[in-house]
């Protein structure tokens, strides 16, 4: 898990953000991160659930094994939590899906395109 915070933390450099991470039982301890535990495992959907904070509005969600490549451009994604609270009800994704050559539509916003209703992602 160190390695993901050593190569996370110097590319969110001006993130405003909380970082949360899940775990059953054992704490992390590094006081940049909020360890959420989960307690006894019941599988993974069920302990994402459990863990997530209810006090954050929204959230941007990792695995450890998503490694950043480059710098977040923290104004942009700014941009794209006003744009997804406009829409109330939306979900984006920050990485490279869905495929730009699919049949999905264009959202209202130049970076984005809208997933269709029960698509597979």
């Amino acid at each position: 898990m160190a390695a993901l915070f050593y190569t996370l933390f110097p590319l969110l450099a001006d993130c405003p953000f909380s970082v949360y991470l899940s775990f059953l039982i054992k704490k992390y301890d590094d006081p940049r991160v909020k360890t959420l535990l989960v307690g006894q495992d019941e599988g993974w959907a069920t302990n994402l659930k459990k863990s997530l904070p209810n006090s954050e509005p929204f959230l941007i969600y990792m695995q450890e094994d998503y490694l950043l490549q480059s710098p977040v451009n923290t104004s942009k994604i700014f941009e794209i939590l006003n744009y997804a609270e406009q829409q109330k009800d939306c979900i984006n994704r920050l990485i490279g899906s869905p495929d730009p050559s699919s049949d999905d539509k264009e959202a209202h916003h130049s970076d984005l395109k809208e997933i269709k209703k029960r698509r597979k992602i």
